[in-house]
Parts: structure tokens; sequence; C-alpha cells
């Protein structure tokens, strides 16, 4: 019996030391931590011009051609961007370095920011003339747009539509 106990006990025994390695129990899956992408680089600072022509309507004025666009007769503009600026002015030139005087005045920005500025001409402009819209620093030689990034000036260059010669006289 005591050899019966005996083998008893050494099954058991036998048992309780190999049943743990062969019910291993699987640790838990290391789960990495999410690796953030970086943020969006921010869209670059960019300028919509629009004319206000006599009519009453209005007509795009394109700001990334290498000629100055020709423009029919225009009462005023307006200028509008996709961020916002600081530090800046508005001005129009004309061909002789000379501020034209205006009546302006800065709008509640659009949704999600940005500037809207208009300039209403307080006498026409001159049919077959050249003329500069400058956006540049009020003070010092940077304006800062609303990511912090620095600008330096933005200049477009326009010209007024001339009179259309007449085709001829006929008798």
């Amino acid at each position: 019996m005591f050899r019966a106990r005996f083998l008893s006990l050494s099954a058991l025994s036998a048992l309780a030391l190999v049943g743990p390695l062969g019910c291993k129990e699987e640790p838990p899956p290391v789960v990495e931590a999410p690796v953030e992408a970086p943020p969006p680089e921010p869209d670059p600072l960019q300028f919509m011009v629009t004319a206000e022509v006599a009519d009453g309507g209005t007509q795009p004025i394109p700001t990334d051609v290498p000629e100055a666009p020709v423009i029919d007769s225009m009462i005023g503009l307006s200028l509008s961007s996709n961020l916002g600026l600081s530090n800046h002015r508005i001005r129009v030139f004309d061909a002789n370095d000379r501020v034209v005087p205006s009546d302006d005045e800065t709008e509640a920005p659009p949704p999600g920011g940005g500037i809207l500025y208009r300039v209403r001409f307080l006498e026409p402009l001159k049919p077959g003339s050249r003329y500069t819209l400058v956006i540049d620093p009020e003070t010092g030689d940077v304006m800062t747009d609303s990511v912090g990034r620095e600008q330096s000036e933005f200049r477009y260059e326009f010209e007024i539509a001339a009179p259309e010669a007449d085709a001829g006289t006929s008798d």
C-alpha cells in the first residue's frame, strides 16, 4: 500500500510540474502606441483680387501671370486672402509711383480666417494706364501671416483698358 501511495503521489507531483508547462498561457499581444503623424504643412499665403467694374459686375484679376492683365474700367477692387495677415497695409499706385486716392474699408474676415479689403477709387482710373496693388509691411521689413510665417511684400500690376479707336467713319 505504501508503494501504491508513493506511485500516486509521484504521478500527482509529475502532473503538477508538467501541467503548468503544457498549458502555457499566451502573453497578451504587445500593442505599440500609435505614432502621430506630423501636422500638415499650412497652405501658403494666397491673394484673390477682384475688380469691381462700373456696370456693377466683377472681374477677377489674375495674380499669377507674367504680364499685367488688362482690366475694363473699374470703380474699385476687392482683395481677399486665405490666411490672416498682421502688420500690413494695402495701397494702389499709379505708373508714376504715386498713391491713388481711395476710400478703403476692411470687412469682417471670411470663415476660416483671412482678410477682406475693399478699395473704392475717388476718381476713375485712367484708360491705358498701369497700376500696381501693393500689400507691404506697415512697419519694418516683414508682415506675419496667421500661422506665424514672415511674409514680404506682394505686388500685382494691372492695366486699365484703353478706349477702342474708331474703326473709321462712313459717309
